[in-house]
Order: C-alpha cells, then sequence, then structure tokens
C-alpha cells in the first residue's frame, strides 16, 4: 500500500515517523494549536506556530503535493530556503519549522513510477596503499671528505629551489581554490534569487481567475424555519384576521419594556392558519476552502435566523406595558430571530430559538445535482459561516490570503458568484428510474465574473493618530468597499486579489438614486476565524 510518510529528523518528535495512506491523504496541519493534524510540543517546539504550515495533495494530480506556510511568525523553510506562499513538494525534501526549528522528512512509499528520491551525494572510495617489497640491500662505497662537503652544497640548492618551486604552486592552489569557492557562492546565490523569484505569485487576470476557481464557486440554496428549542414548536408571527372578505390580514407587532420593536411570535396557526410561519427559501454563493468539502459563505446564506430579518411587513404595534395599540408604518430592520426576546407576549431569557434547515444544497458549477449540506459553524463577527459537503472525491479549492493589515484603496479584485440578475440556464433530464420515469428540470449554475477595484478600506475600530479619545466608529464593522460590484445572489462569493487568492466574502450591496452601485466584503480573516480553533483566554 502506498503511504506517505513523514520521518521527524529533529525537535522533541525526532526518530518518529508520522505515517498516511496515500488514498485517503487529502491535508496535514502541522502547528502546536490542539486542533493541528500533527501537532508539536507546545514547550520544547517553541519557535512551530500554532498553525504553522500544510502539507496537501493536489486533487489533480495524486502524486503532486504542495507546502503552504500559514503565515507563520518564523517561516517555513523547504530545503534550507524560506518559502513564500505555496511551494511544490517532492519525495526527499526536509522542510524545518523556524530557524533552527523541527525538522522532518517527506516521503512516499514505495515510490511511484516517475518519482525518484533526490540525488544523494556519494563519498569517494579509496584502495588501501599497497606495501611494497622490501629492496635487497646494497653494499655501500665508501665516502671522503670531499664528497660530504659536495653532497651538502647539493642538497641545500635542491632544498632552495624545492622551497621557491613549493611556495608558487601553494599560490596557484590558493588563488583556484578562491575562484572556485566564489564561483559557487554566486551560482548558489543565483540558484536562490531565481527560486524565491519563482515562489512571489504571479498577477493573473479575470479570465485565468474564473478559468482556475470556477470548479470551487458553488452555488447555495437554502429554506429555514424557525423553532422554540424547548417545545420543538415551530414558531410564527402573529396577524390579525381581517373582517371583512377581500381584506388582508395584518401583521402584528410588540413594544418590550425597553422600547425595543419585535414580531408577535407565537407557536400556534391561529385562526384559520392566519399566522405565517418565521423563515423562508434563498439562494446565495460560496466557494470551497478545503479539499475535502468544507465551504464558506454568508451567516445571512446559510444560517439567516442568525442575522437580520427582511421578510417584515406594516402592520399594528401593541405595547406590553400600556396594551395601547397604534399603527406601524416601518416594521423593525435589525430583529435577529434567534435573538428574540418574546413569546407570546411573554419575556424570554437566554437563547430558546433557534432555526432549522428544511434543506440546504450545494450545487458545483456548471453541474446538475445537488449535495446536501450541513452547517458546521457561524461567526459571531461578521457575516461569515462555514459548511460542509461530503463527497468521496476531492474538490477544488480556493487559495485563501489574509492581507487585512495590507490592503489599500486601489488594489484591483474579482468577485465570483452567482448574482440573482444572471439569466438562469436550465436543463431537463429523462428519468431511467423504473419507479419514477418523471423528467425533472433542474437549474445548472454558471458563476459570473465581476472585475472590481477597493475603493475604500472600512475599520470596525481604529486609534486616532492625535491620540485624542474620540471614538472611531463604522457602521459596517470591517468592510472592504467595491466599486461597480452587483448584489442579490453574490452573498458568499469569493473576492480574489490580482494574484487569484481569496482575499474576503461579497456580502452586500448599496445602490444610490442615480443607480451608482458599490458592494462590500468581509475580510477573510474572519473566514480564517471559523477554519481553526482559537483559545479566547489564557
Amino acid at each position: 500500500m502506498e503511504r506517505v510518510i513523514l520521518r521527524h529528523i529533529t525537535g522533541s518528535k525526532a526518530s518518529q515517523v508520522d505515517t498516511y495512506p496515500l488514498d485517503q491523504f487529502t491535508s496535514v496541519v502541522i502547528g502546536r494549536d490542539p486542533s493541528a493534524t500533527l501537532r508539536y510540543d507546545p514547550t520544547r517546539d517553541d519557535l512551530v506556530g500554532r498553525l504553522h504550515a500544510r502539507i496537501e495533495r493536489d486533487s489533480a494530480d495524486p502524486y503532486r503535493f504542495l507546502l503552504t506556510d500559514l503565515d507563520s511568525r518564523n517561516g517555513t523553510f523547504l530545503n534550507r530556503q524560506r518559502i513564500v506562499g505555496t511551494a511544490a513538494l517532492t519525495p526527499g525534501d526536509v522542510v524545518q519549522f523556524g530557524p533552527g526549528g523541527p525538522e522532518l522528512e517527506f516521503q512516499i512509499d514505495p515510490l511511484p513510477p516517475g518519482l525518484v528520491n533526490k540525488t544523494r551525494l556519494a563519498v569517494a572510495a579509496v584502495e588501501p596503499t599497497r606495501v611494497a617489497p622490501a629492496a635487497a640491500p646494497v653494499p655501500r662505497a665508501a665516502v671522503g671528505a670531499a664528497t660530504v662537503q659536495r653532497m651538502v652544497v647539493d642538497v641545500e640548492r635542491r632544498t632552495s629551489r624545492r622551497s621557491l618551486a613549493a611556495t608558487a604552486i601553494a599560490a596557484s592552489v590558493i588563488v583556484v581554490l578562491v575562484g572556485v569557492v566564489a564561483v559557487s557562492n554566486l551560482a548558489r546565490w543565483k540558484k536562490t534569487d531565481a527560486k524565491i523569484e519563482t515562489l512571489k505569485p504571479a498577477t493573473v487576470t479575470p479570465a485565468e481567475v474564473a478559468d482556475q476557481f470556477a470548479e470551487a464557486t458553488v452555488f447555495i440554496e437554502m429554506g429555514w424555519k424557525l423553532f422554540d428549542t424547548e417545545s420543538g414548536s415551530q414558531i410564527y408571527q402573529e396577524y390579525l384576521a381581517p373582517k371583512k372578505q377581500g381584506e388582508q390580514p395584518i401583521a402584528l407587532y410588540v413594544r418590550l419594556a425597553d422600547g425595543t420593536v419585535e414580531p408577535a411570535l407565537t407557536d400556534d396557526r391561529g385562526e384559520n392558519n392566519v399566522n405565517r410561519p418565521v423563515g423562508y427559501n434563498a439562494r446565495g454563493s460560496g466557494f470551497v476552502v478545503t479539499s475535502d468539502g468544507f465551504i464558506l459563505t454568508n451567516r445571512h446564506v446559510a444560517a439567516p435566523w442568525e442575522t437580520a430579518y427582511t421578510s417584515l411587513e406594516p402592520g399594528l404595534l401593541v405595547d406590553l406595558q400600556t396594551r395601547k395599540v397604534e399603527k406601524l408604518d416601518r416594521p423593525p430592520t435589525r430583529w435577529v430571530p434567534a435573538a428574540s426576546h418574546a413569546l407570546g407576549r411573554r419575556p424570554l431569557v437566554g437563547k430558546n430559538l433557534e432555526g432549522r434547515h428544511d434543506y440546504l444544497d450545494v450545487t458545483f458549477a456548471r453541474n446538475r445535482l445537488r449535495v446536501p449540506a450541513k452547517l458546521v459553524r457561524v461567526s459571531d463577527h461578521h457575516d461569515v459561516s462555514l459548511v460542509k459537503v461530503d463527497l468521496p472525491q476531492a474538490v477544488k479549492k480556493v487559495e485563501l490570503f489574509d492581507n487585512y493589515d495590507s490592503i489599500r484603496p486601489g488594489m484591483s479584485g474579482v468577485i465570483m458568484g452567482y448574482p440573482a440578475v444572471s439569466p438562469e440556464v436550465v436543463v431537463a433530464s429523462k428519468s431511467l428510474d423504473p419507479f419514477s420515469r418523471e423528467a425533472q428540470a433542474r437549474v445548472v449554475p454558471d458563476p459570473t465574473i465581476t472585475p472590481t477595484t477597493v475603493g475604500r478600506v472600512l475599520r470596525g475600530s481604529q486609534k486616532m493618530t492625535d491620540g485624542a479619545d474620540s471614538e472611531y466608529f463604522s457602521e459596517l464593522g470591517d468592510s472592504y468597499q467595491l466599486t461597480n460590484a452587483p448584489g442579490g445572489g453574490n452573498s458568499g462569493g469569493p473576492l480574489f486579489d490580482d494574484h487569484g487568492r481569496g482575499i474576503g466574502l461579497y456580502y452586500a450591496g448599496k445602490v444610490d438614486a442615480r443607480g451608482s452601485v458599490i458592494g462590500f466584503a468581509v475580510p477573510i480573516k474572519y473566514g480564517l476565524e471559523l477554519m481553526r480553533v482559537s483559545a479566547v483566554v489564557k
């Protein structure tokens, strides 16, 4: 069986081996955080970040692997070279987490055809010196004083010539060695510079973004209702039944003791079923962020009961303190169903109401089959949620990049999604099921590409440069304001930078009286929050 092997060289896990079946391997997140797949000792390996790096298999090529640095403080090194973003990983590569940090070797066993380990440097073998047989002794002739004096002079002359020759040779050798070292270093520096240059993300066009990530941008359909968590009963908004035939029911609202206005809620259908369920059906967009099917989208797309309810109409207002009834022309715009404070004229304490999906379906681009999804997490900071689909094969994902601290007005980007104004394509399919012969018509989603520009960067909180105590306030919190950005349907879709990296989620649009359109995106940092487990207190 083919296996991915991570052999630890140094650090607290030195000499240990982590093994993963190749056919089941998708990705491994490495760090000291408890949520990391491969976890280092939080005390001994303190150069490793909480979520330091990720090793993942390319969904398009089962034998191609990628190493991604997750914006770690100390950096990720591949074969002693620090990487920027993502780099290819091959058998025999050594990965290090921070300078002087723990190292591991990446291997695939057995090696698939066409792949070989990195070349190992061989040590030249030298034959042992052979001992020559001793020569027969030669009889020595008698030597006189003159002969000895002549021999001494000859030796002194030969020694002087040899010293000069040796000095010249040594100098030549030193010059040659210095030249070799200089050329070697220059070649290595050039190679390093070339590698660093290749790791820099290339600028891509909107058309290239569409080609690369349309498959990862999904169409979401959803329907939900509100329920009482204690009784399990469905919740309705109260309506006053019409007294005359042909008249319409009138919506009822209540004013609480603190002045808050909310819809009058009940668990009763009312006379002639006049009360209306709290809930609705909607569509939106999302994008895949892991190869095993996790998807980011807006909170108002996947969990609308946790955000402002927009399906309210004018009606009558009942003050719960005075019992006075008055006309209400403008219903509340910021009522959140799950945070309601009253049910059946009685106050609610805590979270008593919760939404339930009638359905939550995901459809991939240019596909007619719906895939049921489940809600995983909902952000309490911004309009972001995380859903999951289960499929037997890896799916295309968007590479994320948190540029919250570096983004500037004027930067170009691309929005991808399924705006409601875009014409639908419907495909009718004939059923071959003998128990269900009826043909079905399905909408086949095809994402829309919208080039845009960051017109403004809004911050939810910010310190004043003059040190004043004045409070900075943004009505929309942390948001990227986008030019010429369409509205409904794109909600939850990705915002790409000009390198093809996901930097945000589209979530709102605004049109003025002259028809000028702007949009807003949630910074991707809030999506990354949902993808990891981080303690908020020590």
